[in-house]
């Protein structure tokens, strides 16, 4: 008999047959009282019926085992295609940050790149700007200058009226004069770029003070400093006081004066030129190789030789001769025979450049002299009329060209000023970008430097700041926000100062609230805490967080992960703000902190550590504890350490 397997309705029918009201086995008053054949047959089939029954269940057994096997090997099956997948899809999402980050490398390269051409572009531009700059305030120069020649010296005192004609010489003298930086001489003058014969201010190797001077920047090559010069009608019979120290003006007819012309002569050599002009206009000079004049206690005697010229040599006969002296028995001059005093009428013009000389004829003096007065009364009046009628006409000729002159200077010196104007503009311009991609290089901390001093310009800063670094103390790129060692700065300041910052870097400092928060505000920051007691025993604080807030959240800072030497004080005062006795913002409702221990910090309830307090020497007595720069957990807090320090670095987070 197959019995397969029993279904839920088939049992239904078994137990309402065996145990329902129809049928009971064990009650033999439902029998015939003769029918015990039945019963027994009926016995039988119920046994058969059991063991069809055990059969089933055995059946049924077997197949859900059999199931419950497929089952778990399809979960099997399905858990290593799953992990495939998980697999797969790992697999996908690396190929893919790679190749994110392969994008944003080569992007990265590209920036550079264009940055490096940018640059070197804007190299070029800048360059090409100032040779352009260069070449047109030359062009302006030589312009001016062409109107020079009409400059001569004779109307020196017209020039010295115009002042803007050598404004630009005045300036740059008065800017040198600032400095208490001058010339040795008209020579230095020259050498220095100055190309208008007017007057300076120079002084001598071994002149006590620096003395006015009239330099002839043009003539024979220029750099002449005049000593002498005499074109009028005047008198040069002084006492030699006067020669002695000098006399007239610079503008006009002067003597320089003879301690001056030692101080330019008698220590280094010297060219002497002496130019004369008579009465007709003719011109002639005379030039020396060799010239010095003596101090007063050698009488200022005279040394000259290397004659050369037209006008003869006068003077070579004269060398090694002291200054005569008129009221001693000699005059004013140097001579070894005899003095004369020449007329005005016969040398309308007498300059002598870089030293001093006077003609001097081989004849008798006496003679001499008698024949200058006779060219003097024949030739005076009729030469004096006729030169002042030329002088008259040349005057009123100048003038006039100067006046043409100043207008057009004056509107070529507006147009300069509008060109100058335009160049400051374009250079502010320039300096501007050039400033934002120097900041923008800048590394944003000590870790990105190699110095142990250098600026920075973290990010969101706006201005570079020069920070002191620590390069080699627990890895280095240690930016140093605190630094107390000697004691010679005070910490005892308000929130103002605690803002900005004190202290010099070389020295004990304070890096300042905002500059803190710079550093630590934007990015995952180490704290770093040193600290040496008075016998040298140094310890370490680290914290793997730190961080301070803005102004606005009043600098609030968070410290969290320590580890190290020195035990950990700064934890209980996480998530405090700053405080100073000014400003109160900690966390004591019975008073401030700040006023308490006269100190600004980040206080709690109030402290464990205080590396602003007073700096004092090791033990303290009770009134001071807790006021001084203390670590409580390192020699407690009525110990004064002797150094404290405090750095941040950026933290590099762990790959996972």
């Amino acid at each position: 008999m197959d019995y397969g397997i029993v279904n839920e309705e088939a049992w239904e029918e078994i137990e309402s047959f065996i145990v329902g009201e129809r049928f009971d086995v064990s009650s033999t008053t439902q029998l015939p009282p003769d029918s015990l054949r039945i019963q027994e047959a009926l016995t039988k089939q119920i046994n058969r019926f059991q063991e069809y029954v055990n059969t089933s269940l055995e059946a049924l057994e077997a197949a859900n085992m059999k199931q419950l096997e497929e089952l778990k090997h399809r979960l099997e099956t399905l858990d290593s295609v799953k992990t495939l997948n998980l697999k797969k899809i790992f697999h996908s999402l690396g190929t893919l940050v790679s190749t994110i980050y392969l994008k944003l490398d080569r992007r990265r390269q590209t920036f550079e790149s264009l940055k490096t051409a940018q640059l070197k572009q804007l190299t070029l531009r800048t360059e090409a700007f100032e040779r352009t700059k260069d070449l047109k305030l030359l062009q302006f120069k030589q312009r001016l200058e062409e109107f020079e020649p009409v400059l001569s010296l004779k109307f020196q005192k017209l020039i010295h009226r115009l002042k803007f004609l050598k404004a630009k010489n005045e300036i740059l003298l008065y800017l040198k004069q600032q400095r208490g930086n001058f010339p040795l001489d008209c020579e230095e003058v020259k050498r220095e770029g100055y190309n208008l014969s007017t007057t300076y201010r120079i002084k001598a190797n071994s002149a006590p003070k620096a003395i006015e001077v009239l330099c002839d920047l043009k003539k024979k090559g220029g750099g002449w400093t005049y000593i002498l010069r005499w074109f009028h009608v005047s008198q040069f019979g002084h006492g030699f006081d006067e020669y002695k120290k000098g006399f007239g003006e610079l503008s006009g007819e002067f003597w320089l004066g003879l301690d001056n012309i030692h101080h330019l002569t008698g220590y280094e050599d010297n060219e002497l030129l002496v130019e004369l002009v008579v009465g007709d206009g003719t011109s002639v000079f005379t030039h020396y190789d060799r010239f010095r004049v003596g101090n007063e206690d050698d009488d200022y005697t005279i040394t000259v030789s290397g004659y050369s010229g037209t006008a003869g040599d006068s003077s070579s006969s004269e060398s090694n001769t002291k200054f005569s002296r008129q009221k001693n028995d000699l005059d004013n001059w140097w001579s070894g025979r005899c003095v004369v005093e020449l007329g005005f009428a016969f040398l309308l013009q007498f300059e002598v450049v870089s030293t001093s000389q006077r003609p001097h004829d081989s004849v008798d003096c006496e003679q001499t002299l008698m024949k200058q007065s006779e060219y003097f009364q024949e030739n005076f009046n009729a030469k004096l009329k006729v030169l002042e009628a030329a002088n008259t006409l040349q005057l009123e000729r100048l003038v006039h060209r100067l006046e043409i002159l100043s207008s057009t200077n004056n509107l070529k010196l507006e147009q300069l000023l509008h060109l100058l104007k335009i160049v400051d503009s374009k250079n502010d311009l320039l300096s501007n970008y050039v400033k934002q991609q120097t900041e923008a290089n800048m590394p944003r901390n000590c870790k990105e430097v190699k110095e142990r001093s250098y600026p920075i310009k973290p990010d969101f800063a706006p201005k570079v700041t020069r920070v002191r670094c620590e390069l080699e103390k627990q890895g280095g790129g240690w930016t140093y926000i605190l630094n107390r060692f000697d004691g010679s700065q005070s910490f005892d300041f308000d929130m103002d100062v605690y803002k900005n910052g004190f202290g010099t870097l070389s020295g004990e400092f304070w890096l300042g609230l905002d500059n803190i928060h710079y550093l630590t505000g934007y990015e995952a920051n180490e704290l770093l805490v040193e600290l040496v007691d008075w016998n040298g025993t140094s310890v370490f604080a680290h914290y793997d967080r730190f961080r301070v807030g803005s102004g606005d959240e009043d600098y609030i800072m968070t410290v969290s992960g320590y580890k190290s030497t020195a035990g950990d004080c700064f934890s209980y005062n996480d998530n405090t703000k700053f405080s100073t006795k000014k400003i109160d913002l900690d966390q004591w409702s019975s008073g401030s902190c700040a006023q308490k221990h006269g100190a600004s910090w980040w206080f709690k309830k109030c402290h464990n550590s205080l590396l602003t307090g007073k700096y004092l020497k090791g033990d303290v007595p009770k009134e001071q504890q807790s006021k001084i720069m203390h670590w409580s957990t390192f020699r407690g807090n009525s110990y004064s350490l002797k150094e404290a320090r405090m750095m941040v670095r950026p933290r590099i987070e762990p790959n996972n």
